[in-house]
């Protein structure tokens, strides 16, 4: 039976009958799978933003971090690299997280939008505005 599930029914299987799209099981994509899924996702994705309401001055605080996401995936990736705490996730987890939170909060008071950030819409600026001017007018 795990093999259905894998690589489909034979050809035959079931007389061609539509309960075939009923099935539960996981990864599936079966549309009751996928109905139960965005369903759920939908109901954790409300609660949040409804909790978030009540929780402001708490969430508050880390949201500059939000703001520089390419610059803390970066700087996490570099860290991970070096093999720093390697052998210590919890720690690892602790030092990454309130690195990450201090220095936006820092840089964001301070200076604003993050360094990668910055550089991203520089670049992507300029080459909006290359391209803006070099298109033919539709008059």
């Amino acid at each position: 039976m795990s093999g259905i599930l894998i690589y489909g029914p034979d050809p035959g299987f079931l007389g061609g009958s539509w309960w075939w799209l009923a099935v539960v099981a996981p990864y599936s994509s079966m549309p009751l799978v996928l109905f139960h899924t965005i369903g759920t996702s939908a109901a954790v994705l409300g609660l949040i933003l409804l909790l978030g309401r009540a929780f402001d001055p708490i969430i508050h605080v880390p949201a500059p971090a939000g703001s520089m996401t390419l610059t803390l995936y970066s700087a996490h990736l570099l860290f991970m690299a070096s093999g720093i705490l390697k052998d210590r996730p919890f720690a690892s987890l602790a030092v990454q997280a309130g690195a990450a939170v201090t220095f936006a909060v820092v840089w964001r008071s301070l200076i604003g939008k993050g360094p990668l950030e910055s550089a991203l819409g520089a670049v992507s600026g300029k080459v909006r505005s290359r391209v803006g001017s070099s298109r033919p007018s539709r008059h």
